[in-house]
C-alpha cells in the first residue's frame, strides 16, 4: 500500500511539472512542403524552414534555411524576406550562396522591419528562396507573421 502511494505520487508529480515548465510559447518552425524539382536532378526535392512561424515583439532575427533531399546535386540559391502584397523587399539583408544538403542559417533584422509597421500591428512576410542551377530556376517560400 505504502508502494502504491509513492508511485502514484510520484506520477502527479511527473505530470504536475511536465504543466509547470512545459513553455506555451515555444516557437513553432514554419516549413515549406517539400517540392518536387525538375531539371534539378532525378528525385530532386526541396523546401523552405524558418525557426519561427510567428515572431513576437521580443524577437530580434528571423532565422531560415533551404534543404534539397541530397538528389539535387549543387544548386545556387538567393533568400530575401518581402512583403506579399507588393514584392517589395521587407528585409536589408540578402544572402547569396551554393549548397547540396542544406544552406547555412540565414538571419534576417526584424529591426529594419519593424520601423515600417504600425505601432502595435502585425505583418505577413514571406521568406524566399530562389534556385538555379545552369539554365533551370526555381523559387520556394515560407509565409511568418511578425507582431512589432
Amino acid at each position: 500500500m505504502k508502494n502504491s502511494f509513492k508511485l502514484v505520487m510520484l506520477c502527479v508529480l511527473a505530470f504536475g511539472s511536465l504543466l509547470v515548465f512545459n513553455p506555451k510559447d515555444k516557437a513553432e518552425a514554419a516549413t515549406s512542403s517539400w517540392k518536387t524539382v525538375s531539371g534539378f536532378g532525378s528525385g530532386c526535392q526541396v523546401r523552405v524552414v524558418t525557426d519561427a512561424s510567428t515572431y513576437k515583439s521580443t524577437a530580434s532575427t528571423i532565422d531560415a534555411y533551404a534543404q534539397t533531399n541530397g538528389k539535387c546535386g549543387t544548386l545556387s540559391y538567393t533568400t530575401w524576406v518581402e512583403y506579399p502584397r507588393d514584392g517589395g523587399a521587407a528585409s536589408k539583408e540578402t544572402y547569396s550562396g551554393s549548397f547540396s544538403s542544406k544552406t547555412s542559417t540565414r538571419k534576417f533584422s526584424l529591426t529594419h522591419i519593424r520601423g515600417s509597421m504600425d505601432k502595435n500591428s502585425s505583418q505577413r512576410l514571406y521568406v524566399y528562396f530562389f534556385f538555379d542551377k545552369g539554365s533551370k530556376s526555381f523559387n520556394d517560400n515560407v509565409g511568418v507573421t511578425v507582431y512589432k
